[in-house]
C-alpha cells in the first residue's frame, strides 16, 4: 500500500485530477497507480513533484471475525442507538409539555 506525502506539510494526497490534503490521505494499491497519479502533478498542481515522497506501508492481517458476528454485531449497535434516540425524543417531549403546562398554569393563575 503506496500514500503520497507533501514532505513540507506532513499531510497526503487525496488523489484525483485536483487533489486535497488532509492526514489520511488516499491509498493506492500498488507502485505503478502511485507513478501515473505523480505524472500528473507538474502539469495539474502547483506543487513540486521534488516536495513530494512516497510512503510504502504493510498491510498485516490484524484478526479475523465471523461475518455472522460482525452483522449481529453492527445490527444490536443500530438498535442501541434507535433505542437511545427514541428515549431521547420522549424526554425531550415530556420536558416540552411540562414547560407548556407550567406556562399555562402561570397564565391562568393556578
Amino acid at each position: 500500500m503506496f500514500k503520497i506525502r507533501n514532505k513540507q506539510t506532513g499531510l497526503f494526497s487525496t488523489g484525483g485530477t485536483s487533489p486535497n490534503w488532509n492526514k489520511r490521505g488516499k491509498t493506492w494499491s500498488g507502485r505503478g497507480p502511485v507513478i501515473l497519479s505523480l505524472l500528473g502533478y507538474d502539469t495539474r498542481n502547483r506543487i513540486q513533484i521534488e516536495d513530494l515522497e512516497i510512503v510504502e506501508y504493510d498491510n498485516v492481517e490484524k484478526s479475523v471475525c465471523s461475518a455472522v458476528d460482525v452483522m449481529r454485531e453492527s445490527t444490536e449497535r443500530r438498535e442501541a442507538k434507535r433505542e437511545r434516540q427514541r428515549e431521547l425524543r420522549r424526554q425531550w417531549k415530556r420536558e416540552r409539555d411540562e414547560k407548556a403546562y407550567e406556562e399555562l398554569k402561570a397564565r391562568l393563575g393556578k
